[in-house]
């Protein structure tokens, strides 16, 4: 599984101005309010959902991927051995600067959760 991680500020700020897309989850009970508190919540629950779910099937394996680090198309071709400009950012808003991100894990049984130095979970060197 890839989980695709960002800042929570600019997640929620992204949903709230996305096409009403926090009251769109807030009507299908993903919230019980469109307050920051209650997606961070949400937000939270999903990850550590997620990461439990890959915890109880160690035949899957879990990347979280900062999808806001600029590598991040270098690092899905060295994971994936697929091109690195097939990953972008499609709906960029062309008014805020970009930073540079470098939240990388790979979470599996055997492996509990580390970062990287861009090092895969059976020790092969990605950089």
């Amino acid at each position: 599984f890839i989980l695709g991680m960002r800042d929570f500020g600019k997640w929620f700020n992204s949903i709230r101005k996305w096409y009403g897309l926090a009251d769109r989850m807030k009507f299908c009970n993903f919230t019980t309010s469109v307050d920051s508190e209650s997606f961070e919540v949400f937000y939270c629950s999903q990850v550590e959902r997620v990461r439990q779910f890959v915890w109880d099937h160690p035949s899957h394996a879990l990347i979280e991927l900062d999808i806001e680090n600029e590598n991040a198309g270098f690092i899905m071709s060295k994971l994936f051995d697929i091109n690195q400009t097939c990953w972008g950012h499609a709906n960029q808003n062309p008014r805020k600067e970009q930073k540079n991100h470098s939240n990388f894990s790979i979470l599996s049984k055997e492996t509990s959760t580390f970062n990287l130095s861009w090092t895969s979970h059976n020790d092969q060197t990605l950089l």
